[in-house]
């Protein structure tokens, strides 16, 4: 069977009694957590209110307060429970709970009309407070009673007539009636959640903290600690932006920002290290021993590296220029050499022969390391003098051999240098005391007879022959100036200055043909003659 929307019928309106059961439901329908509210509630102005000034003398005997309400409502239980009880339970409950007044009767059993309302005033108070209910979400019990109580088929069932003297049921009669719904508790409304109050939030601290990280350099710090502190100063501008954060992460964002600006980095000053690092690399390298050289190469890379990564914390910076200044204190110049190489070709030019085979074995030892030390490439300057001092003690420790044999080994020394010597260019006079001594010396040392005295004085005899070798005198230069002086004409220059020069070249003619005519006599006439030319004076 379809079910329609509850309806009214004035027939049922006209008794009293179902008159209240009917407003009861309908206002139920929608209303039943009113009742609850006013449970709990202080009570408030009536809905009637709204009807006071069109009907006041009808309307001012059915609102009453809280105390006489509930006096009205245990006097008008007491009443009706000893006419009807039943229909007194149902009605009076719903008008207790509703703060109505039922009507009361006479003793005539005629109702009165003077504290009850009429079905339209009822009607209006009911959708009133179904009004302000429906704003309320519906409970579980408003949701049962919402359902429709009374009901109006669509078409009314004919009930079958079996007589005729069967008559028409009235109009009243033909309508069930349904009974009410059992009345549940009434539930308390709970009450909605104290809402917390508004905090207010202080940015002050973080916009302080934001306008000093703003001001900030990105040229002082290194990258990664100035983007770590740009990406909180972000989310702290984004904070105060939106102004929707709570006070606690406020707080947290003032710490997170504040210790990113603690843990900022400041860039270091590469100035000294890149002077000292332009210094360096002029250092000639082959100036030094290979082990120090390797060393300065070493942090001399490793300081133009930093340098290339364009930043760098002054610590990092500190220690590579230390290490380089440590590389260049360290560095070891190799030695000089030049004294090293000159006191071994000494020890090599000796005569061997006179010395004994021990000392010379000494030399030969010291030679020996000292020849060591100069072919090393790294050897110190402390090296080489150490060398140097070596060869020299060799050089000092010689012992001679022992006489006659040691002046007898000079004299046969001798002898071999004058045998080497050209006697054609000294004089006849000379070459012949000279040859005579040389061949007594040579017999001397044949004869096998040799002391230590008479070695020596054979030795200081040739000696003294060798020195007085006198070399022939070199005319060619004096042969010359006479053939130029011969072609001069006599006729063309003074005569006095004529006869200087005639004299001076008679002179030279006579040194000229003198076989036995020194150099200096001959280097006197060329002086002469060339004198007496340059002072001819010409006619």
């Amino acid at each position: 069977m379809k079910m329609n929307k509850p309806i009214f019928d004035k027939e049922l309106l006209k008794n009293k009694k179902l008159l209240g059961i009917v407003a009861a439901v309908t206002v139920c329908t929608g209303t039943v957590g009113y009742a609850t509210y006013q449970a709990f509630t202080p009570p408030k102005q009536q809905a009637t209110e709204k009807f006071s000034g069109e009907k006041e003398k009808e309307t001012d005997s059915w609102i009453i307060p809280e105390d006489r309400r509930k006096k009205s409502s245990v006097t008008t239980k007491k009443s009706q429970a000893k006419k009807n009880k039943t229909t007194t339970d149902v009605s009076t409950d719903v008008f207790e709970r509703f703060g109505l007044v039922e009507t009361a009767k006479d003793s005539d059993n005629k109702g009165t009309t003077k504290s009850s309302l009429s079905p339209k005033e009822l009607v209006a108070v009911a959708q009133s407070i179904k009004d302000k209910e429906a704003t309320k979400q519906p409970t579980i019990l408003d949701q049962v009673l919402q359902q429709p109580a009374i009901f109006k088929p669509e078409k009314s069932p004919q009930k079958p007539v079996t007589d005729n003297t069967q008559t028409k049921p009235s109009e009243e009669t033909d309508k069930p009636v349904v009974p009410l719904p059992p009345v549940q508790p009434e539930q308390p409304m709970p009450q909605p959640d104290p809402q917390p109050p508004v905090a207010i939030v202080d940015y002050q601290v973080l916009e302080r903290l934001v306008e000093n990280a703003e001001g900030l350099p990105a040229s002082a710090y290194m990258t990664a600690s100035y983007q770590a502190m740009q990406n909180q100063l972000k989310v702290a501008k984004t904070m105060l932006a939106e102004r929707q954060a709570t006070q606690a992460q406020v707080n947290a964002q003032v710490e997170a920002l504040q210790a990113a600006i603690d843990q900022l980095v400041l860039r270091g000053n590469f100035s000294d290290l890149e002077q000292l690092v332009a210094q360096v690399k002029l250092i000639q390298r082959e100036n030094y021993t290979t082990e120090s050289a390797q060393r300065l190469d070493q942090a001399y890379e490793q300081a133009t590296a930093l340098i290339q990564e364009g930043e760098a914390t002054q610590e990092r910076i500190d220690e590579a220029l230390n290490q380089l200044n440590q590389a260049i204190m360290h560095l070891v110049e190799r030695g000089e050499k030049a004294a090293l190489q000159a006191i071994i070709e000494q020890a090599k030019g000796i005569d061997r022969a006179l010395y004994t085979a021990e000392s010379l074995q000494v030399l030969d030892e010291a030679v020996g390391q000292t020849q060591q030390v100069l072919q090393f490439v790294d050897a110190t300057q402390a090296q080489v003098d150490e060398s140097v001092q070596l060869v020299q003690a060799a050089l000092a420790q010689l012992q001679t051999i022992g006489e006659p044999d040691y002046s007898l080994l000079q004299l046969t020394r001798l002898i071999e240098v004058c045998e080497q010597i050209d006697l054609t260019e000294y004089t006849e006079q000379s070459v012949v005391v000279f040859t005579a001594e040389l061949a007594r010396a040579k017999a001397f040392v044949s004869s096998g007879e040799v002391t230590e005295e008479a070695s020596q004085a054979q030795l200081a005899a040739l000696q003294q022959a060798k020195e007085q070798l006198v070399k022939k005198a070199d005319k060619t230069v004096l042969t010359q100036l006479i053939q130029e002086v011969a072609q001069l004409e006599a006729s063309n220059y003074t005569s006095d200055s004529w006869a200087t020069l005639a004299q001076a070249l008679q002179t030279a003619n006579q040194v000229m043909a003198d076989p036995q005519a020194t150099q200096e006599q001959i280097n006197d006439a060329v002086s002469a003659l060339q004198h007496a030319k340059a002072a001819l004076v010409e006619v």
